[in-house]
C-alpha cells in the first residue's frame, strides 16, 4: 500500500475513534433547580397587604418570569440553564403594584442541583414623585426673573425629609426615596426681593410614584 494513502487512512481511523470515545465518555449538562423562600418583612404577606410575589431570573441570555401565591413563601422553580443569574423578587398587591422588593445578585444555578440561596426578604418599595411647577400670573421663569427654585417635603410629623435645588426653566423634578403617608411638598424661589412659593399635600403608598402639581405665586419677601 502507498505509504501516503496508509497514512491518510491511519489519521482517519484514529480520529473517529477518538470522536467515539469522547461522546461516549462525555454526558450532556442537565438543567438545573431553584429552591426559593422568602419573607415579607417584618409582619408578613397578609398585614402587607401583599398577595402575589413575581419572580424574575436574569442574564445575558435569557429572562425567566414566575409568578406565586405570596403565603407560599417556598418554591422549587425547575428546568432552569446552568448559568448566572441576578434574581428579583417583588411582593405585588391587589391591584399590581409592586409594594415589597429583595435581590440577591450573582445566583449560580449548577447542572443537576437544586440550589438554595437561603430566605429572600422583602422589604418595603419607596415611593417616588416628580414635581412640576409653574406660576400663578402665567409668565415663565425668565420673566419672573428666577433662576432656580428650591423643593422641599415634609412627612406627616413636619420633619423635613428632602430639599434640593432646580433649574426653574425644567419646570419639574424627579424626588426618589419617599416613605409611605402624608407628604407637603413646597416650591420656592427668592429674587430681586420677591419671593415665589407654593405648597401641596399628597399621600404617598409603597412602590408608588405620582405627580405632584404646584402652582407657585408672589408672597412677600422675608
Amino acid at each position: 500500500m502507498d505509504g501516503h494513502r496508509w497514512s491518510a487512512t491511519m489519521m482517519m481511523a484514529l480520529v473517529s475513534v477518538g470522536l467515539g470515545a469522547c461522546g461516549a465518555d462525555v454526558e450532556p449538562f442537565g438543567d438545573g433547580e431553584l429552591a426559593l423562600q422568602w419573607e415579607v418583612a417584618p409582619m408578613g404577606c397578609d398585614a402587607a397587604g401583599v398577595e402575589d410575589v413575581a419572580v424574575t431570573l436574569t442574564n445575558e441570555m435569557r429572562t425567566i418570569h414566575e409568578r406565586f401565591q405570596c403565603d407560599r413563601q417556598a418554591v422549587v422553580i425547575d428546568s432552569i440553564n446552568p448559568g448566572t443569574y441576578d434574581l428579583v423578587l417583588e411582593g405585588r398587591d391587589e391591584s399590581n403594584q409592586a409594594t415589597f422588593r429583595g435581590a440577591v445578585d450573582g445566583l449560580l444555578i449548577r447542572p443537576d442541583v437544586q440550589t438554595e440561596p437561603g430566605t429572600v426578604d422583602l422589604v418595603a418599595v419607596a415611593s417616588s414623585a416628580v414635581v412640576q411647577w409653574w406660576f400663578e400670573d402665567s409668565l415663565v421663569c425668565n420673566a419672573n426673573r428666577v433662576g432656580d427654585v428650591e423643593i422641599t417635603v415634609y412627612d406627616s410629623a413636619h420633619h423635613e425629609v428632602h430639599r434640593s435645588t432646580a433649574d426653574c426653566e425644567k419646570a419639574e423634578a424627579k424626588i426618589d426615596g419617599l416613605h409611605s403617608g402624608l407628604h407637603l411638598f413646597r416650591v420656592r424661589a427668592f429674587e430681586a426681593g420677591q419671593a415665589y412659593q407654593g405648597v401641596r399635600e399628597v399621600e404617598l403608598t409603597r412602590g408608588q410614584q405620582v405627580e405632584v402639581e404646584i402652582a407657585v405665586g408672589n408672597v412677600d419677601a422675608q
